[in-house]
């Protein structure tokens, strides 16, 4: 056991603030891509909320505007126009 100590070599302080210090800047590079991947998230969420919203919105337009013509020529007979071939 005593021989595994000898072998161990003694590191000055200087280099191990020098690894901290490293090591924050990795961490902080770590936290600048979880950040940057959070927001992408937040962006497509927000897109798929809009293409939603209008999908809903143009369905019921859609139906809105085919009832709409139903709806007047019951209240003006005169817009009906038959057309008989015999």
């Amino acid at each position: 056991m005593f021989g595994v100590l000898d072998r161990v070599q003694f590191v000055a302080m200087r280099e191990v603030r020098m690894m901290t210090c490293r090591f924050v800047v990795a961490g902080f590079g770590v936290l600048r891509r979880f950040a940057m991947m959070l927001g992408c998230l937040v962006q497509m969420l927000c897109s798929f909320v809009v293409m939603m919203m209008n999908l809903v919105l143009g369905a019921h337009a859609t139906l809105l505007g085919s009832r709409a013509p139903d709806q007047s020529s019951q209240a003006h007979p005169a817009k009906q126009m038959s057309v008989s071939c015999l």
